[in-house]
């Protein structure tokens, strides 16, 4: 992209500062509500239950790793 003047780049250079201050402090609002949502949760779960926290099973979600780069179990290539 090229700019006629100096002006327009500072322009342009000014509005994008501008919407990354403003996009740093939503990032920090969310992380503090996410702080305190989290404060929240463990005073309750500390005062309501003895034992650890347990999600539900439907929360649960299973994860499957895929081999890497096609190699069997013992570290040998399949072609092999």
């Amino acid at each position: 992209m090229r700019f006629h003047s100096t002006t327009s780049a500072t322009e342009l250079l000014m509005a994008i500062l501008n919407d990354l201050e403003e996009t740093h402090r939503i990032a920090i609002d969310v992380l503090r509500a996410i702080k305190e949502d989290h404060r929240i949760h463990s005073t309750q779960e500390s005062s309501t239950s003895s034992g650890p926290s347990m999600r539900p099973p439907s929360l649960i979600t299973p994860v499957t790793v895929p081999s890497i780069g096609g190699r069997r179990r013992g570290g040998r290539r399949a072609s092999q």
